[in-house]
């Protein structure tokens, strides 16, 4: 009897362990129409920050960059966004792509930039990463945006 109990608790273990979700894992849209309807609609810029990291890839350096203009995004289903600040309204169009388990949105901007996005919860993060050559105190740089639904 002791044997299949202990045979029960180890299985019963085994399964909680290899079940746990790692926290450390972005929630990505497999389905990119999906995420196309996620977007649409109104969306407010909360926030914007720069990460400076060392050669070690230890964070040095953040700088908000958020300032005082609010800014606006307009999503249209015809692959359309608008956005609204203090300089005016601008036109541009957008689209999405996955690799490696990674969601991407195109912003056509001349020239076209790429993020990486999130969404969760009516909040939306932009983030991109790359080498930073401006200082040599860094070696890469990853700028990030914040917004909510509005």
């Amino acid at each position: 009897m002791k044997l299949k109990l202990s045979l029960f608790t180890l299985i019963l273990s085994v399964f909680f362990i290899s079940c746990k979700k790692n926290s450390n894992d972005t929630p990505t849209i497999d389905d990119l129409a999906l995420l196309k309807q996620k977007v649409l609609g109104n969306w407010i810029t909360t926030g914007a920050i720069i990460e400076y990291y060392d050669a070690s890839e230890k964070l040095a350096n953040t700088v908000d960059q958020s300032g005082t203009s609010e800014q606006t995004w307009e999503y249209f289903d015809n692959n359309s966004v608008n956005s609204y600040d203090n300089r005016g309204k601008r036109t541009y169009t957008y689209s999405f792509s996955k690799l490696n388990n990674v969601n991407y949105i195109s912003i056509t901007n001349n020239p076209t930039e790429t993020y990486n996005i999130n969404i969760e919860n009516n909040k939306m993060t932009w983030s991109v990463e790359g080498p930073y050559k401006n200082d040599p105190a860094y070696a890469t740089a990853k700028q990030i945006f914040y917004f909510s639904r509005k």
